[in-house]
């Protein structure tokens, strides 16, 4: 089996000229934690994550507890973050240097780039273009429908033994026992 056949097609991408802010609801309203960056040509050039944004200006507050939130400077560390989100680019914070799998690589090939490299996505790509994106619940659902296919047994034909029973029983059931 291979990447183009599990991948999810409806992949949301982000241009590369967006700020870091406009990606963060764009991430959160997509209801995806990662997303692929793209140029005005189209090629994926990197990935924003979730973590990537943590690690970036939103965290600039870091200093904010739950603990000591409404406090003013706590408020204006957070107005300093949201400020700085809304400045900065997208490509200041991304992954650079996304591991992707051709349209054509086998599901070992992308599960291992996976484990390799301790990520929960593969971008699937022809010619730097994003054709999709296989996660690790897309290879999951592809290793049950395989051992479905596999293991699944076939239902037997009854027995010369089972018909007795069975006819015994409603006998029984029915007071003709």
């Amino acid at each position: 089996m291979q990447a183009r056949e599990i991948m999810s097609e409806s992949v949301f991408s982000v241009a590369a000229s967006a700020t870091v802010y406009e990606a963060a609801k764009l991430l959160v309203n997509s209801r995806v934690s990662a997303m692929p960056v793209i140029d005005e040509n189209g090629v994926m050039v990197g990935i924003l994550s979730e973590a990537d944004i943590l690690k970036g200006p939103l965290m600039a507050a870091r200093k904010i507890g739950t603990e000591t939130l409404g406090r003013p400077e706590d408020d204006a560390h957070a107005d300093a973050a949201i400020a700085q989100a809304k400045a900065q680019r997208v490509t200041d914070v991304m992954t650079k240097g996304v591991i992707a799998a051709h349209e054509t690589a086998s599901l070992r090939e992308v599960a291992d780039l996976m484990l390799k490299h301790k990520i929960k996505r593969v971008p699937i790509v022809r010619d730097g273009a994003i054709l999709g994106i296989v996660s690790r619940v897309d290879l999951v659902k592809a290793l049950i429908s395989a051992g479905e296919k596999v293991y699944s047994p076939q239902p037997k034909a009854p027995l010369a033994e089972d018909r007795q029973l069975r006819t015994a029983i409603v006998a029984a059931v029915m007071g003709q026992g």
